[in-house]
C-alpha cells in the first residue's frame, strides 16, 4: 500500500495494538494525530482501535478547546473520506468476494461516527466565540468532507465567527471557507450564509 517503507506493516500494527491499550489517557490532540497519521499513511486504523478513539473523542468532547474541536474533527473526517474512498472503490472494482462485508465496514465506519460528530458539533457551538480563522475554515471544511451539514446553532455560531475573523484569514482559509459553504448548501440544498 503507500506505506512506501517508512513504516513496515508489523510494526503499524503493534502501534495499533498499542494505541488501542492507551487510548484511555489520550488527549484530543493525541485522538486527532493517531488519526491524521493513518490517514497520511493511507491505512485505516483497525476496527478496534477507531471504535475506541472514537468513543475517546465523544468522553473528550465536553473539554475540547476550540483548537481540539478542529483537529479531531478535521482528522476524523481525513480517515473517514480516505475509507470511504476505498471501500468505494473495491466495490466498484468489482474485485470485492465479500460485498457484504467492505458494505457493513462503511456502515460500521459512519456508526461510530455520528456520535463522534454530534458530540464535537455540540463542543464546537461553545467554543466557536474562540476559533481562530484557520479553525473556523478547517471545521466547516470538515463538515463538509463528511458531507454532513453542521447543525443549525454551530453553523449561525461559525458564520459569526468567519465575519469576526475573516481579515485574519490567509488564501488557504478564504479558499477552504468558501468551498465548504459551497458543499455544504449543496448536501443541505438552500444553505444561507446570507442571513449571517
Amino acid at each position: 500500500a503507500r506505506l512506501r517503507g517508512f513504516i513496515s506493516p508489523p510494526l503499524l500494527a503493534a502501534l495499533g495494538e498499542r494505541a488501542t491499550q492507551v487510548v484511555p489517557s489520550m488527549l484530543p490532540i493525541h485522538l486527532a494525530a493517531v488519526l491524521s497519521t493513518y490517514a497520511d499513511l493511507g491505512q485505516l486504523p483497525p476496527q478496534s482501535l477507531l471504535a475506541v478513539l472514537a468513543r475517546r473523542g465523544e468522553e473528550t468532547a465536553p473539554q475540547m478547546t476550540a483548537k481540539d474541536v478542529s483537529g479531531v474533527l478535521g482528522a476524523f473526517a481525513k480517515i473517514w473520506k480516505a475509507h470511504a474512498e476505498a471501500q468505494l472503490e473495491i466495490l466498484n472494482s468489482g474485485t470485492d468476494t465479500g460485498g457484504s462485508s467492505t458494505a457493513l465496514s462503511l456502515a460500521l465506519m459512519e456508526q461510530l461516527g455520528k456520535s463522534l460528530v454530534k458530540a464535537i458539533d455540540a463542543r464546537a457551538t461553545v467554543v466557536a466565540p474562540l476559533m481562530s480563522a484557520s479553525d473556523v475554515a478547517d471545521v466547516l471544511d470538515a463538515f463538509a468532507v463528511l458531507a454532513e451539514p453542521p447543525e443549525e446553532p454551530l453553523l449561525v455560531a461559525l458564520g459569526q465567527r468567519a465575519k469576526a475573523v475573516v481579515g485574519e484569514m490567509n488564501a488557504q482559509d478564504v479558499a477552504k471557507t468558501l468551498n465548504a459553504y459551497a458543499q455544504l448548501k449543496a448536501i443541505r440544498g438552500g444553505l444561507s450564509i446570507v442571513r449571517l
